[in-house]
């Protein structure tokens, strides 16, 4: 069984000052910001290094699933069954898929994103 008496000797954490409390804060700001700044560089330095994600190509069948579903009068309905991407609505797939003409966001347009 432990001895709960030297546990008591311990000054809980509401016990610090205001002062050193203010230190602690800086000191975890300064970690958090220094942190960033390193995710940040190494993002800026690798970032020319990736390409698309495994599911892009999926995404991309899907938004042309969903024009041709939507030029058939929602006749063609293969874009309802897509793997499980019916579940996340067609407003930014099919989107992309759009002529720029009609897309005011250069991320929406093909290519833009």
């Amino acid at each position: 069984m432990q001895d709960l008496s030297r546990a008591a000797a311990v000054p809980p954490a509401a016990a610090l000052s205001s002062q050193d409390g203010a230190r602690v804060s800086r000191v975890f700001d300064r970690l958090a910001i220094g942190l960033l700044a390193a995710l940040g560089i190494i993002a800026l330095l690798t970032f020319r290094d990736y390409g698309l994600s495994w599911d892009d190509y999926a995404h991309s069948e899907y938004g042309d699933l969903l024009l041709r579903f939507y030029a058939s009068g929602l006749r063609d309905q293969r874009a309802l069954s897509w793997v499980n991407l019916y579940y996340y609505g067609a407003d930014s797939t099919c989107s992309r898929r759009l002529p720029p003409r009609f897309c005011r966001s250069p991320c929406s347009r093909p290519g833009g994103s």
